[in-house]
């Protein structure tokens, strides 16, 4: 249906313009000029929404600017919006992403699916975790698995890595099971299963899970850490300083739960081994 509307938005211009033209080709320019500009003002949320998912990819602060321009116009999608508000919480601007997704799951609750409605969720229980209050954000997750029956591959991702932030690993170690099963491909899903066998000591299981993730090649810094921790632990210390060397060639995220310190402090220990 919006995409029926969409083309009529266009479509009812364009065959009046070539009937004006025919008359008058001088009427029939004006009547085009007036249209483009009304179908750019009607549709002009969602062109600067399209331009600032363009140019975050190149330049965050300049996406950050169009996306601005489609919220401030008061015609944004409830979606978009949400869109908007991860890309903030991603890059550390928590308190302006906390507003807008309590805004938009209020005044725009109606226009939400279910699906909008989890996702939202779970970027605030990102923003509690960002806030210190991990135990909070864990409660939420779970209320979103068990109450809303809500399953994805980002939330088994999230709430398995929150499981072993807070040190629940036999918790962990379940949820992470079933996040492989959910989807054997994801990375983040492997990183924290590998993790969990490595901080529960199941140094075989780990080291075969870690093995068959760094041969994909990652492209996150969490994964060469938690292996170099792995091969420090086992021994092979050369090894893992080329797996810390190997982590600080990725950027440590506004959402990492490593540090470019704490992989610092790791490789300097590791020299003091060698």
């Amino acid at each position: 249906m919006k995409l029926l509307k969409g083309l009529l938005w266009i479509a009812v211009p364009v065959i009046l313009v070539f009937f004006i033209s025919k008359t008058s080709p001088l009427l029939g320019l004006l009547f085009a000029l007036i249209s483009i500009g009304a179908i750019v003002f009607f549709l002009r949320a969602d062109l600067c929404t399209a331009m600032g998912q363009m140019r975050f990819a190149k330049d965050h602060e300049s996406g950050f600017r169009w996306f601005e321009r489609a919220l401030r116009s008061g015609k944004m999608r409830p979606h978009a919006q949400l869109v908007y508000a991860y890309l903030l919480l991603r890059d550390g601007h928590l308190d302006k992403a906390e507003r807008l997704i309590t805004k938009v799951t209020f005044l725009a609750r109606e226009k939400l699916d279910d699906t909008m409605k989890c996702s939202a969720k779970l970027n605030m229980a990102l923003v509690k975790w960002k806030k210190g209050n991990l135990d909070e954000a864990i409660a939420d997750m779970e209320a979103l698995y068990n109450e809303d029956n809500y399953r994805s591959t980002v939330h088994y991702g999230t709430l398995g890595c929150f499981y072993l932030l807070s040190g629940q690993y036999s918790k962990a170690l379940e949820f992470n099971r079933e996040g492989y099963e959910y989807n054997n491909t994801d990375k983040v899903i492997r990183d924290n299963l590998a993790q969990t066998h490595l901080l529960m000591g199941d140094m075989r299981e780990a080291k075969e899970l870690y093995e068959a993730l760094i041969a994909d090649e990652p492209a996150f810094l969490e994964p060469y850490y938690n292996y170099g921790q792995l091969l420090g632990q086992m021994g092979d210390y050369e090894g893992a300083l080329k797996s810390y060397r190997k982590a600080l060639t990725y950027e440590e995220k506004y959402l990492s739960t490593v540090t470019r310190e704490q992989i610092f402090l790791a490789i300097q220990a590791m020299e003091a081994r060698i």
